[in-house]
């Protein structure tokens, strides 16, 4: 019915937003800086970071020369190319496999990344690199045990049924910057 799935619906857009505003909102870590950060060496800025072959293999290197805490390279993946709607006809031709004549005109990045397109970023020249979520764990999100769904409680009084949606116990975290790199785009 209409009701039901318009609270599904709704809930979906919530729990998005809680989790896209994390990367939006550059919240801050453990150590009191955002997410994203110079010392942390996964922000991009300049006028050299707008979405291009060269930026995105400057981010692609900032995420392979991360370190744990123990000071070793991390040797990180990275999977996500993460734009808004106004990015994304860019980030699709940098991805695309091509047919060159010559070396020169190799897509290097052809098949690299998967494009998420994603209209809750909030600046349209920003985008982000994400590694692969089992090399790090930079965004967490969970679920109360026993409400991993949208449960409705009903009761029945004078032949009607009322219905009650209670939304999922769900939270979301940042927990470690550096399986994401952002770059400004400006």
């Amino acid at each position: 019915s209409i009701i039901p799935s318009a609270f599904v619906r709704h809930w979906d857009m919530l729990r998005g937003n809680l989790v896209w505003g994390l990367l939006t909102d550059n919240v801050k870590m453990s150590d009191g800086k955002g997410i994203f950060d110079t010392t942390h060496g996964n922000l991009l800025s300049g006028t050299s970071s707008a979405l291009s072959e060269t930026s995105l293999a400057a981010a692609k290197t900032a995420m392979m020369k991360q370190k744990d805490i123990a000071g070793q390279i991390i040797r990180m993946v990275s999977r996500y190319l993460v734009v808004s709607p106004e990015n994304e006809m860019m980030a699709k031709k940098l991805i695309t496999a091509t047919t060159p004549t010559k070396s020169a005109d190799v897509n290097v990045f052809a098949g690299a990344f998967d494009v998420i397109v994603e209209p809750r970023l909030t600046d349209p020249a920003a985008w982000y690199l994400m590694a692969d979520p089992y090399a790090v764990d930079s965004l967490y999100y969970a679920y109360l045990e026993g409400n991993e769904g949208l449960r409705v409680d009903s009761t029945e009084s004078q032949n009607r049924l009322h219905g009650l949606c209670r939304p999922w116990r769900f939270g979301a975290a940042a927990i470690d910057y550096r399986g994401i790199v952002k770059a400004a785009g400006k």
